[in-house]
Parts: C-alpha cells; structure tokens; sequence
C-alpha cells in the first residue's frame, strides 16, 4: 500500500466528514436490511443480470434478495466477521479465508429454494456449468498464493455512494490481510470497481466473457500484501 492509500484508511476509519465510519458484523437482525442493500447495490450488475436472464422481470428483485440474504447467511454461519456492514448496513461487505472461497456463487442456497425463483434447467446450468469455469479461472490466478482472502460481495446503497464507505470496508479488509499476510482476490464485472480496487493496488490477473455475451465478463483481480 502507498504511504497516501495509507493515510487515506487511516483517515476513513478514524473521521470522515467529521464522522466515524464504524465497520461492524452484521447481527441476525440486520441480515435482511443487509440484503436489501446488496440487491439495491448489484441492481445494474451485468453477470448477475446474465445469471437471472431467464426471470420474469417483475421477479428480478426477490430472487436476488433472497439470494444475498442466504450468502449473508452462510458467512455469518462461518464466522461473525465475514458479513459486515458501515453506518446501519448502508454499505455491505461478505468476505472469506476458506481457500475455495464463500461456497461458489449460489451453491449456498439449496437447489429446491434456488428452483422456486428460476426453471429446473436455469438452476443446473447456473450451478454446474459457468461456476465450473469460474472456479478454474480462480484456480490459475491463485495457484502462486499461499494464503488468501476472498471478497464475494460488496456494495453500497446507490444514493448513499460516494461518502466512503466502501473505501472504509475495503481498508477494514486490506488492515487484517496484511496483518496476516494474506493476498486478498475479487471478481469484478463493473468497468468503475475495476478502478476502484486498482486504487487500492489491486492488479487485473484475468478476464473471462461468458459464452453468450461478449459485453459481459469477469475479472479477477488480487492484491499482495504489504511486507510488515
């Protein structure tokens, strides 16, 4: 990290605007609040739009509230600090250290909750077909990291953007990756989080366009931590 990504984490988690940015767990009660805020945030997500492209669209925002919800779920299942949340779940952040990551895209929920919202068919290929290459991808970019941590989902209410708080979640994460030393890896598919992370000195390592659509890809991009 730079010395001025340095002074910026500092000044985030300790005031912004002359007002503390306090990264919390997020407790049982906030889990849907917190979904509500990952659905509002990948709202416009192109391979989350890819994945639902066989909804009805009236059934766009319960389907992937539920599916948020169930991620916030199992990572709260796995530890307390994998699901956290700034300023009452405005911005959210689900990360992990298992070295497969948060259990592939939608493996947490179970295939008979993840049929009520898309066809039989949907469900398979979702499950099977592009997590399979996506694990692969992921395979090949960390196979020269030892240890490793893994943010699966991050977002900020859109109206709420812009105020740090994303750059507060993601100095929270980058404090303990290099206190531990571990490399930290995400898969963006938003032109401008691309941007985000490489101000943070995260590098692109690959870049995959699925099968149907050209205008729809996933990048993988890791961060080395800093040398203590």
């Amino acid at each position: 990290m730079s010395s001025y990504e340095s002074r910026l984490c500092r000044k985030i988690t300790i005031n912004a605007d002359q007002r503390i940015i306090n990264v919390r767990p997020i407790v049982q009660g906030a889990i849907k609040e917190s979904a509500y805020t990952l659905t509002e945030a990948y709202a416009s997500n192109s391979m989350l739009d890819w994945y639902d492209r066989h909804q009805n669209r009236q059934d766009h925002t319960p389907f992937f509230y539920h599916f948020f919800k169930e991620i916030i779920k199992t990572a709260s299942r796995e530890s307390c600090e994998f699901a956290v949340q700034v300023e009452g779940c405005k911005g959210v952040m689900v990360w992990t250290n298992h070295p497969r990551g948060l259990c592939s895209w939608l493996r947490p929920m179970s295939m008979a909750k993840l049929a009520r919202w898309i066809r039989w068919s949907a469900a398979l290929s979702t499950l099977i077909t592009l997590p399979a290459t996506l694990s692969k991808m992921r395979h090949d970019v960390l196979e020269d990291y030892e240890r490793y941590i893994t943010i699966n989902y991050m977002g900020i209410l859109p109206h709420e953007q812009r105020k740090g708080y994303g750059s507060a979640l993601l100095c929270y994460l980058i404090e303990k990756a290099n206190t531990s030393q571990y490399a930290i890896v995400v898969q963006v598919t938003d032109p401008m989080a691309i941007l985000f992370f490489k101000s943070f000195g995260f590098c692109v390592k690959k870049q995959m366009y699925t099968v149907h659509s050209k205008d729809v890809s996933v990048v993988f991009m890791v961060r080395s931590p800093e040398i203590l």
